[in-house]
């Protein structure tokens, strides 16, 4: 649910423009944001769950990786 109503308008709205590292870093840190409050995983520093651990669990992959898959289809012809 999750992809469908925010992950698809992220990646639609970014996928030309390309992002340096603290851009990506922030756009998985709101991913992760939401996927926690989605589910109800406390905060990291709360519940010591990580993000890449809440990633597994919500069977998510970081919007990054989506987001170069999706520049390399557009761009890398």
């Amino acid at each position: 649910m999750f992809h469908a109503l925010i992950g698809t308008n992220l990646l639609y709205s970014s996928a030309a423009p390309w992002l340096n590292a603290s851009e990506r870093r922030r756009l998985d840190g709101f991913q992760n944001r939401c996927l926690r409050q989605t589910w109800g995983i406390p905060s990291a520093y709360i519940s010591r769950v990580s993000n890449k651990e809440a990633l597994r669990r919500t069977q998510q992959q970081p919007l990054t990786t989506a987001l170069a898959r999706q520049q390399l289809l557009l761009f890398g012809r």
